[in-house]
């Protein structure tokens, strides 16, 4: 027996495959007993496809693999059919392995590309879900706002400006039940980072601290104020001051 000749012939590929009657394949092991040079070589032909598989697996479908192994054994028929003397042989079967390759290949681009598409579309979706939160937050925040400004138990308070020259106001409401003061900022311009704004509501013509704030768009929630005869809005450094710089006052409005 031609050892190199049998291990050219394809069929210990076939035997990797698990391509061969069980008469066939108890032949091979018989030789593969008897000669280590067929031994080593069926232990690369392993090694070979356990590295590809490592490389490139992922699951396939069971039509796809059907499909797969349909062809192969398509290409392995006439090859079953002739005697292993012809090195033609082992090139077919090396078709049949490269044709399962390729397969799988295809199928580990196609799951990659689906899967990147899958997590395009979920980020896409996140993304949705997160704007419409955020536009639910502000309609709820809106229609927050209208309650307060609309209802019958707040009483609204215009301030404006001191300077006759200037566009600039604000108004409160408090609620004369509860005395929770609202503060719309309306037009009052940005500071300056060491800068903020700090409410006084006036009682017994005393000026009592009601918070600070930086400029803001939406209604503001400041302290409670009891019994107030006037509002009045100043411009104090950063963290505020405990009594009003009546040189930077902005804006008053009287009830």
């Amino acid at each position: 027996m031609n050892v190199q000749e049998y291990i050219e012939s394809g069929i210990l590929e076939q035997y990797v495959l698990q391509q061969l009657t069980p008469v066939e394949q108890l032949e091979v092991e018989r030789i593969r007993a008897m000669h280590p040079e067929v031994d080593v070589e069926i232990n690369r032909i392993e090694e070979t496809l356990f590295q590809y598989a490592n490389l490139h697996s992922k699951p396939m479908s069971e039509q796809l693999k059907s499909n797969v192994l349909n062809k192969i054994n398509q290409l392995n028929t006439t090859v079953h059919n002739q005697k292993p003397t012809s090195i033609w042989v082992r090139y077919s079967i090396a078709a049949s392995f490269l044709l399962a390759m390729v397969a799988i290949s295809y199928l580990y681009v196609d799951n990659t590309q689906l899967h990147n598409k899958l997590v395009d579309s979920q980020k896409s979706l996140n993304s949705s879900q997160e704007n419409l939160t955020s536009v639910i937050t502000q309609l709820e925040a809106i229609k927050e706002d209208y309650s307060i400004a609309s209802g019958a138990e707040f009483r609204k308070i215009i301030m404006n400006s001191l300077d006759t020259l200037k566009t600039v106001s604000a108004i409160i409401y408090w609620n004369q039940a509860s005395n929770d003061v609202y503060l719309n900022t309306q037009s009052l311009p940005e500071l300056t980072a060491d800068l903020q704004y700090q409410l006084w509501f006036i009682k017994d013509g005393k000026p009592i601290d009601s918070g600070i704030f930086d400029h803001k768009s939406k209604l503001l929630k400041m302290a409670k104020a009891m019994n107030p005869q006037a509002f009045a809005i100043t411009v104090e450094k950063r963290g505020g001051s405990p009594t009003p710089t009546l040189t930077s006052m902005v804006v008053l409005g009287k009830l």
